[in-house]
């Protein structure tokens, strides 16, 4: 369970550390799933 807690705790240090990169990461994954939700629905 530490171990667990110790890999939270450092990607919580790299996504405030590689703003950026984060919310690039973000709105993709957004994109993509809001694209898979239309293509199902239509």
């Amino acid at each position: 369970m530490a171990r667990v807690l110790e890999y939270v705790k450092i990607a919580l240090m790299n996504i405030r550390g590689n703003k950026a990169r984060s919310f690039l990461t973000m709105l993709g994954i957004i994109i993509g799933i809001s694209s898979v939700i239309l293509i199902v629905s239509a």
